[in-house]
């Protein structure tokens, strides 16, 4: 099962959240804002699977693994000598 995921505070998430396409992101103290974004995800069944699904995906590409490789080629490119 997905989750749809909603994150308070743009700065926090904005490396990965993208706003209603794999999460929904409230700004602080907006808490009007927050209870449509749970209406929402509670009674829009597509949305919150749709959203929750590209979360997953996401998510599963910030693997540790993914990250070193990443970060080595970016120094090959840099021409380091790693």
């Amino acid at each position: 099962m997905v989750k749809a995921t909603i994150v308070v505070g743009k700065r926090a998430a904005e490396d990965y959240v993208l706003h209603e396409e794999n999460g929904i992101i409230i700004d602080y103290c907006d808490s009007d804002k927050l209870r449509k974004a749970i209406i929402r995800l509670w009674y829009d069944d597509d949305f919150r699977k749709t959203i929750g699904e590209a979360g997953r995906e996401f998510a599963s590409s910030l693997t540790t693994e993914k990250f070193i490789v990443s970060i080595y080629s970016l120094a090959r490119e840099m021409r380091l000598n790693i």
